[in-house]
């Protein structure tokens, strides 16, 4: 991962008061958590990975420089980034500018496939990738090569395939149901119940039976 050569430390994230109402604040709970966290155990360890070790001085420092690279790229709050990284100390660096942002942030799997990626990326309306690029620079090349659209803002009917997918989901999965109050035995039958339904879009087969067939197999599948 890349970040500005300048060094901003700890005082890229504080503000004046004026300031840090507008700018600190819009991050919510999490970021002024993390803010108050830098200033009050500057020099105690914050993390570490097989390599590096961070006090929470040196986290407020990387997490400053993240800071002015989000604001150079014009990002403000509310819009979306996304993260493909191993897991090292930098990674926090992103999360938490993301928090102090007041950003939303989505993390990527470093082992999912490019085609997952994408669709990630593109339902969560990222505006800005990080990649660990000595990690990911193939992968990177392959994403930026794939053809991906964006749906208008409200334009819930250009990607017509997900919203019939979440129709469906909400037969069983309404707005109102608390899911955390749901077991996971009810999960499974749901999704089980989804996989088994033939589509029209499918030639009348299920999922399953598709995904299988695209595996070049042939299952039956009856039901009594």
């Amino acid at each position: 991962m890349r970040f500005l050569r300048r060094e901003l430390g700890l005082s890229s994230l504080e503000k004046t008061k004026g300031e840090r109402h507008g700018t600190l604040h819009e991050g919510g709970t999490v970021g002024t958590m993390l803010i108050t966290a830098i200033k009050r155990f500057a020099d105690r360890p914050a993390i570490a990975d097989n390599q590096t070790r961070w006090t929470y001085r040196e986290l407020g420092q990387a997490a400053g420089r993240v800071v002015a690279l989000f604001r150079t790229l014009g990002l403000k709050k509310g819009d979306g980034v996304a993260l493909l990284a191993t897991n090292r100390v930098e990674t926090w660096a992103v999360v938490t500018a993301a928090a102090v942002m007041g950003l939303r942030y989505t993390s990527l799997h470093p082992l999912a496939a490019e085609d997952d990626h994408a669709f990630i990326v593109d339902d969560a309306e990222v505006d800005a990738l990080v990649v660990e690029g000595a990690k990911f620079a193939e992968l990177l090349r392959t994403m930026r090569d794939m053809t991906t659209w964006f749906c208008d803002a409200y334009a819930s009917w250009q990607k017509g395939g997900i919203e019939n997918a979440n129709g469906r989901l909400r037969r069983w999965l309404p707005r109102h149901l608390d899911i955390d109050r749901t077991s996971d035995q009810d999960i499974q039958e749901i999704v089980l119940t989804t996989n088994l339904t033939p589509r029209k879009c499918l030639g009348f087969k299920t999922p399953f039976q598709a995904l299988i067939a695209e595996l070049g197999k042939d299952v039956q599948i009856r039901f009594s």
